[in-house]
């Protein structure tokens, strides 16, 4: 995973929730001392595909599934690119259901204008396939719903806890690989020295000399 100062990318659909829910979320965020991103932190000018490479940075995804989420082109561009590549990449993703419900999002987003992609890339129905795919993906993570909290406030309050869980736990998963790597470049190394001088190291199955085998030799030496 490239190298990124942020660790959590956040999708959502602008109209919907970017002037209440969102910043609300964001604030919690930033006093949690976690570095999110939004598409506002992007310098003006950049290509939107830049987004795209953003999700493929970062460590976790929050998508904030709201009422239009899925009547728009690009979120759900944002969804596919998530989803795609998530188990190889090891990306964590947590849907954040926000004033719907999971059955609104899995069966009844419109097949509309939005599905059409863009001309030459994929037939209506190919989309409709591969959108469905992607949020048959998404919807298999443990989520977190708004209709599950009394109020936004409390509702970020627990996202907020979950994303530094969430962290938390990939920094460990990421300090045990390194350990791991680090051993077998060691041992690595270790069977390349025995290698060219056909010697073995010391806790390689060679004996260690004991006094007694010194001894053996003392008329050698001599």
């Amino acid at each position: 995973m490239a190298k990124t100062d942020h660790q959590v990318f956040i999708s959502f659909r602008g109209a919907d929730v970017r002037k209440n829910f969102l910043s609300f979320l964001t604030d919690g965020l930033k006093r949690a001392c976690v570095n999110y991103y939004v598409d506002t932190k992007e310098t003006k000018g950049e290509v939107l595909d830049i987004l795209l490479q953003r999700i493929q940075e970062s460590r976790l995804v929050l998508i904030i599934l709201s009422e239009n989420y899925m009547q728009s082109n690009w979120c759900i561009k944002e969804l596919r690119t998530t989803t795609k590549d998530i188990k190889v990449s090891r990306r964590k993703v947590i849907p954040i259901f926000y004033n719907v419900q999971v059955a609104d999002v899995k069966d009844k987003w419109k097949v509309g204008e939005q599905a059409e992609g863009v001309e030459g890339e994929e037939t209506v129905e190919e989309r409709e396939k591969n959108v469905k795919e992607a949020l048959m993906i998404l919807t298999r993570h443990m989520g977190m719903r708004s209709d599950e909290y009394g109020t936004d406030c409390e509702f970020i309050e627990h996202i907020v806890k979950e994303v530094k869980k969430v962290l938390t736990s990939i920094e460990q998963e990421e300090k045990v690989k390194a350990s791991v790597n680090t051993t077998v470049r060691s041992e690595g190394e270790k069977q390349e020295v025995s290698s060219l001088t056909g010697t073995n190291l010391p806790g390689e199955g060679e004996e260690l000399e004991t006094k007694e085998n010194v001894n053996s030799w003392d008329g050698w030496y001599w």
